[in-house]
């Protein structure tokens, strides 16, 4: 069984979620476009219930997605405007534009991975 999970926004996380990352961003005034994608947010008591309930009568084999509403990246940011200074951005990026930045941030995590489990795994001479 496999239970899928969506973004997560928690009051005491030790470090943002990606979607955290986004309102970080945001706040930090580092968002000057939006790019055209929506995100899906389900309450955390509700996604408990969800969990359980797919233990309890779930088969093996199956999945189940839990999910709660639906926003775009504009209407969600719309909702953490007033906790910052930034404005919501009122154009978006073009599809070109997201897509290379979407290849230069895939390119630079293979990159990081690949250092960091070299450091990691390197011996140690002490």
């Amino acid at each position: 069984m496999l239970r899928g999970r969506k973004n997560r926004l928690y009051e005491h996380d030790l470090r943002p979620t990606p979607t955290g990352m986004i309102v970080v961003a945001f706040l930090n005034g580092r968002i000057p476009l939006l790019a055209r994608t929506g995100l899906n947010f389900v309450d955390v008591r509700q996604c408990a219930l969800g969990h359980l309930l797919s233990m309890a009568r779930g088969r093996s084999g199956e999945r189940y997605l839990l999910g709660g509403i639906n926003l775009w990246l504009r209407d969600f940011l719309k909702h953490v405007e007033p906790y910052g200074r930034s404005r919501t951005p009122r154009f978006y990026a073009p599809h070109w534009l997201s897509f290379l930045t979407a290849c230069a941030s895939e390119t630079a995590g293979r990159k990081r991975a690949r250092l960091c489990s070299y450091l990691r795994d390197r011996p140690s001479y002490s």
